[in-house]
């Protein structure tokens, strides 16, 4: 060996890489700690994990793209079983506990959730909803696939958990999402356990307030997480809420519950809340999660933190490189050779004049920040863009020189801004920023000073529309405001020098997007008052009729002086074109205006006798002209294009482009996590948010990032971050992952999954199915034995080796009516999907109903139900209701099992109709007027299961006294909502109103108490009974007699 090869191996040896770093995480989720108490497992970045419980090294036993989690130890400790959407939809798996191949256990596509094993380790237990109406729990052979319902309620039922001698099941009946930890109303989920010996089952513990995360520990021991004492969230209006104090009652602790309900609190922590409770059966060893920290404990002794290390790969490519291929706005720099546009919520920059070679077509990336950057604007500068961007949390507006590629903040408040506009002399850019002390703001370009023009404090994403317009002399500024209390908006007319104000439309209509003519005569914008299309505001009186003079145009020398006479200026607007658009923009040398209709940028001249078309394709978001007027500039289909409006033919000029972005996807996650808590920051109905310090939940949660590695753990975290406000309508919903889940037939009646023996056991059918036909007849009880000549039995080969991808297609039955094949018929018909079947049970359950009402009522009472509040509802109550009432006395509205929406006040508005007169013909008997009025004696039915806008009509019908509320007290669901796009693709909502009673109390978080109250067991469920109908049925009798 020679001496420089010794040489090179010593400095080889030195220059080795360090040792890999061992960090502590933070976040672990759904802990399950293996029987005997010597191992954790639970879910991180996405994948299963398992430690030792006494802390230590952590080892991965699933490594996936997709999500696994959810584990379960088998009883042995050899399996863990998990869920997964790693094939599409939400199904059961188990893997070797020290790490090996999977295997798939279930495969219908709706969902299945595996909480337990039974004590032999034969079965899992999982919840699910396989006859799309009511719930089931079941009970899965984890060798054979076979599985076997011995559940089913009508409320949603989970988390099933079999005690260590397997006589009892404890699982959770309804209940809001546990991120709701400290919810107190009728939707909380209450404690119930299932005797499997007797079939019993009964509430253990049902006192309003969530059971959470119930689990058996030795001897039948049962704990969960729970509250005792209300957490103050909501409050009247006007009243300015004291900080609520916390205390251990307050907060979710484990507590341990006997078989009589009793509750004793073991853990006593005040403020985060306890998750993830998981108990090992044989030696009551107890572990959960709080602020991401994993804790363990025996009853009676003090928590003791569980430190666990790992060595974390990424779940996905962290950079991943990505070709730039559309535009979705653009802006051109006023000398006519810069594009800067925005692609991937990134700046970027190219040349208009590019020569014959690829690289004169890369675009040129001016930003490189993972969340929002976008409305890029040029003021007279060829060298500076403007642009909003979220990197400081609050969208503001910065300033970029091109050629050094600076960027400088100029709006300086935390507030966001929006609707960039260059004001008409060209010296400025003006804007709105939001929050109690916006208003417009104006940025001199000479001077770089931003001075406020004027107060409107507004959020504006979701009031009004946002544009505006100043005359060509800047001595007017036009705008859509709301009227409050009214869903409509008007154009204000406002006198820069004075600051008075005008309301220029005056009806109960929405006017916006505003532009003035360039001579300065007129005001134009979009309208849906009576006849929606554009309308034209002559802002001096005319010297004719509308019919008697026509509007010509003359282009200004100059800048015109805009005279307004005010007098009646609302009597003056016109109808100019039935098309109706938004982004007005005039042109100053042609007198027309252009617009956008149907994605294409249209334009109508002042008479309104022309109208054309500029573009065709659609798929244009916006537009500009350029400084002299005679080009426009817009994105069309991710395009840059330039139209030249003055020349022959108008042709357009594409500025091609290419380039590579790189998509961070760790640092766009932390840029969605700061977007979303800057939207409810700003946006968030209560300021006081609910009692809480918003700032102080951040600072929480963020450490928590670090432990996603899927969109699913991404939402769980701004799942249980913005649960800690206790707000409805602020879910969470992950961005799209994972491939499509495959599609099942579904047979058309009701299978009886307690049916042990051969075949497939027919349930129900269902009237409208293909089995309550005399050609393709099927009898409840009786035994499919094949479909298309493959055996079948309660078993998932039923979904992937018989089922999958037959929806809509012919298939052929062998029934009979034992479980056997000899004397068995052969039925073909075409096969359902499940959302057809579940219609199909919708209408039964309509229809039985209304036939109970005619029973009990004989014949006296009409029944609708209301399953939403929405447009095609109101339609179908419109329809039906007049049509029942005819010959009845009395009518029960039902809004049981209705989600919301918007429609109450419709409802309200129809219900208050009374007659007015009555109106006889000749030989035909009187009847009241005005049509459609109503004067019945009225029920409405309402119980847990109504939320936000179906709690506001059974309110509102009781509080003026139209109708006698009668069921359970309402769940408190009760906030307007929009939604809520992330830039990572995550959806959320964003609570943006609050309702409250005449008398001030609010309805969110305090449902509405029942007139009457009557509660409905399952048990009469099954049986066909509900008796809450059979009350309103009475008490509206009571009325007619």
């Amino acid at each position: 060996m020679t001496l420089g090869v010794l040489a090179l191996m010593t400095v080889g040896a030195l220059a080795q890489l360090a040792p890999p770093s061992e960090d502590s995480i933070l976040g672990a989720r759904s802990l399950a700690l293996s029987p005997d108490g010597t191992r954790l497992a639970f879910s991180y970045r996405g994948d299963i994990w398992v430690v030792p419980s006494t802390g230590g090294r952590a080892i991965p036993v699933t490594t996936h793209v997709e999500m696994d989690d959810n584990p379960v130890w088998s009883p042995d400790g050899k399996w863990i079983a998990f869920n997964s959407n790693r094939e599409g939809g939400t199904d059961i798996y188990v893997v070797p506990s020290d790490g090996g191949r999977t295997k798939r256990l279930t495969w219908y596509p709706g969902g299945d959730l595996a909480t337990d094993w039974s004590p032999d380790g034969k079965h899992l237990l999982f919840r699910a909803n396989r006859e799309g109406i009511d719930n089931g729990l079941y009970r899965l052979d984890v060798n054979t696939g076979r599985f076997v319902e011995f559940y089913r309620d009508f409320m949603s039922v989970g988390s099933p958990k079999i005690s260590g001698d397997g006589q009892y099941v404890a699982f959770n009946r309804f209940g809001f999402p546990n991120a709701r930890s400290r919810y107190q109303g009728s939707a909380a989920s209450q404690l119930w356990v299932h005797d499997t010996r007797s079939g019993q089952s009964k509430a253990l513990r049902n006192n309003g307030f969530q059971h959470l995360w119930q689990a058996f520990g030795p001897n039948s021991s049962l704990y969960c997480i729970t509250v005792t004492e209300l957490t103050p969230s909501s409050y009247r209006l006007g009243e300015t809420p004291a900080p609520y104090v916390d205390n251990a009652a307050k907060t979710p602790n484990v507590y341990r519950v006997d078989m009589n309900g009793r509750a004793d609190r073991l853990t006593n922590f005040v403020g985060a809340a306890v998750r993830y409770l998981t108990v090992a059966r044989g030696n009551g060893l107890m572990a959960f999660e709080r602020d991401g920290v994993v804790y363990r404990m025996r009853a009676g002794e003090e928590p003791q933190t569980l430190n666990i290390v790992a060595v974390v790969d990424d779940k996905t490519t962290r950079y991943q490189r990505q070709a730039v291929s559309a535009a979705n706005q653009g802006a051109l720099s006023p000398d006519g050779e810069t594009y800067v546009f925005v692609a991937n919520n990134e700046l970027w920059m190219v040349k208009t004049k590019q020569g014959s070679r690829p690289n004169d077509r890369v675009a040129v990336q001016l930003t490189d920040w993972p969340g929002l950057d976008r409305e890029p604007i040029f003021g007279t500068d060829n060298k500076v863009v403007y642009f909003t961007s979220d990197r400081d949390d609050s969208e503001a507006l910065y300033e970029m020189n091109l050629d050094t590629k600076e960027v400088r903040r100029v709006s300086q408040a935390q507030r966001d801004v929006l609707e960039l506009h260059t004001t008409p002399d060209g010296k400025a850019i003006t804007y709105w920023q939001t929050g109690k002390d916006g208003g417009l703001f104006r940025l001199d370009l000479a001077t770089k000073a931003v001075t406020k023009v004027f107060d409107f404090p507004r959020q504006h994403r979701f009031e009004t529309d946002p544009a505006y317009a100043w005359s060509p002399d800047m001595k007017w500024f036009a705008y859509s405001k709301g009227t409050q209390g009214f869903a409509n908006t008007n154009v204000y007319l406002r006198n820069m020098a004075t600051g008075e104000e005008t309301n220029v439309t005056r009806l109960a209509s929405n006017h916006d997007a505003p532009v003035f003519s360039s001579d300065g005569k007129y005001l134009l914008f979009n309208a849906d008052r009576g006849q929606p299309g554009l309308y034209i505001l002559p802002l001096v009186p005319p010297e004719n009729r509308p019919e008697d003079y026509d509007r010509e145009y003359k282009a200004p020398e100059g800048v015109p002086n805009v005279d307004v006479d005010l007098v009646n200026i609302h009597r003056r607007v016109e109808r100019l074109r039935a098309e109706g658009g938004r982004n007005l923009r005039f042109d100053k040398k042609d007198g027309f205006v252009l617009y956008l209709n149907g994605g294409d940028i249209v334009r109508a001249n002042l008479k309104g006798d022309r109208f054309e078309r500029l573009t065709g394709g659609g798929g244009v978001g916006s537009f500009e002209f350029t400084p002299d007027g005679d080009h426009l500039v817009y994105v069309e289909g991710g395009n840059l294009r330039k139209m030249n409006l003055r020349a022959n033919n108008r042709p357009v000029a594409t500025t091609p482009f290419t380039a590579e972005w790189v998509r961070d996807v760790v640092g766009e996650r932390q840029a969605a996590f700061s977007q979303f808590w800057r939207e409810y920051n700003r946006s968030f109905y209560d300021p006081f948010f609910h009692r809480r310090d918003w700032y102080a939940i951040r600072k929480r949660y963020e450490p928590l990032l670090d432990s996603v590695g899927h969109p699913n753990e991404f939402a769980t975290v701004l799942n249980q971050m913005v649960g800690e406000l206790e707000a409805s309508h602020a879910e969470v919903s992950p961005a799209p992952s994972g491939p499509p889940s495959f599609s099942v037939a579904h047979l058309g009646f009701e299978i009886d999954w307690r049916h042990t023996g051969k075949g497939l056991k027919v349930g129900r059918v269902i009237d409208g199915s293909p089995g309550s036909f005399a050609r393709t007849k099927i009898n409840p009880g009786e035994f499919v034995m094949e479909i298309d000549g493959v055996a079948v039995e309660a078993n998932e080969a039923l979904w992937t080796d018989v089922l999958q991808g037959k929806a809509g297609r012919d298939i052929t039955l062998t029934v009979n009516t034992t479980e056997s094949l000899e004397g068995a018929r052969k039925v073909t018909y075409r096969a359902m999907n499940a959302g057809q079947f579940r219609g199909l049970l919708y209408e039964h359950q309509v229809n039985e109903r209304r036939r109970m009402v005619d029973e009990l009522s004989n014949g006296q009472l009409a029944y609708v139900h209301i399953s939403g509040m929405g447009g095609a509802q109101l339609a179908r109550f419109n329809l039906e209701v007049w049509e029942y009432l005819q010959g009845k006395k009395g009518v029960i509205v039902d809004v049981r099992w209705n989600g919301g929406g918007n429609i109450s006040d419709d409802l309200i508005d129809l219900i208050e109709r009374k007659p007015n007169y009555y109106t006889v013909q000749r030989d035909r008997p009187a009847f009241t007027s005005p049509d459609y009025s109503w004067d019945k004696p009225t029920a409405v039915l309402a119980a847990e299961t109504s939320y936000s806008n179906a709690e506001m009509f059974p309110y509102s019908m009781s509080a003026r006294k139209l109708a006698t509320f009668v069921g359970q007290r309402t769940p408190g669901y009760v906030i307007w909502t929009w939604g809520l796009g992330l830039v990572d693709g995550t959806g959320a909502r964003m609570p943006s109103a609050g309702v409250y009673r005449m008398d001030g109390r609010p309805l969110e978080n305090d449902g509405i108490e029942p007139d009457i109250e009557v509660a409905w067991s399952n048990e009469q469920y099954m049986a066909g009974e509900d008796p809450q109908l059979k009350r309103a049925v009475q008490e509206v009798l009571k009325k007619i007699r």
